[in-house]
């Protein structure tokens, strides 16, 4: 049944893309997304940031929700968005959607969800100015962009090591995702920099780019591939 809200989403997306970005449908498909978020809230009480199913439908939802509220969108970026988080909501459909109700006392602290969500938040900022690069938007725009995703990603960097400390008793495992968290952040603080360069349209357009790609492997590539505490 959880699928089903998936897929009305899925549909939603592929008549806005498909009759030239239909504000009404990308709306369904993020209410459509919404209800399953809190569907699975009650059902599993916890907040529904654990494991690929569920992270990618809130990254999904995240991403729509931020692009609706952009000003001055150009008809290709909205359609881009539209797409990428088709690829989101398809490969959840793919996933494992049973969760269990009983939690890991690791996980029963308000840092968890605090610090997976935020980290997800910051990921549709960074996808979204990567999108506004390749549709050829202004650099200010992506540039802005990358500063809501780092400013959000910082918090959830620092709620993410001090819920590390109580639940291991450390802030920073030396875990190749969290090596890769804070490879983000590192990188992230140096590009909102750029504004100071000569020729920082150039720099932000090039390192927008660079900074998805790395997201990306951060989230997928490591999460799938790499046996981590953080595997999805």
């Amino acid at each position: 049944m959880e699928k089903a809200f998936v897929i009305i989403a899925i549909c939603s997306l592929l008549y806005s893309v498909s009759i030239k970005n239909n504000k009404i449908a990308s709306v369904i498909s993020l209410l459509s997304l919404g209800v399953l978020l809190v569907y699975r809230t009650f059902l599993y009480k916890h907040f529904p940031v654990i494991g690929l199913f569920e992270t990618l439908n809130f990254y999904g939802f995240v991403t729509l929700l931020i692009s609706l509220f952009m000003r001055e969108k150009k008809p290709l970026e909205e359609n881009l968005t539209n797409i990428f988080t088709l690829i989101l909501l398809a490969f959840s459909l793919f996933a494992q959607s049973a969760a269990s109700p009983f939690l890991p006392d690791s996980l029963k602290t308000i840092l968890f969800p605090v610090h997976v969500a935020f980290s997800f938040i910051s990921y549709a900022f960074f996808t979204l100015a990567f999108i506004n690069v390749i549709s050829k938007g202004e650099a200010k725009t992506a540039m802005e962009l990358n500063y809501f995703g780092f400013a959000v990603f910082t918090i959830g960097l620092w709620a993410g090591g001090i819920w590390a400390f109580k639940a291991w008793g450390a802030y920073f495992l030396f875990s190749i995702k969290e090596i890769f968290s804070f490879v983000i952040w590192v990188y992230y603080a140096g590009l909102i920099h750029v504004r100071f360069f000569r020729r920082k349209e150039v720099f932000v357009y090039y390192g927008t780019v660079i900074g998805f790609i790395i997201v990306i492997f951060t989230y997928i590539g490591i999460g799938l591939f790499m046996k981590n505490t953080h595997s999805l």
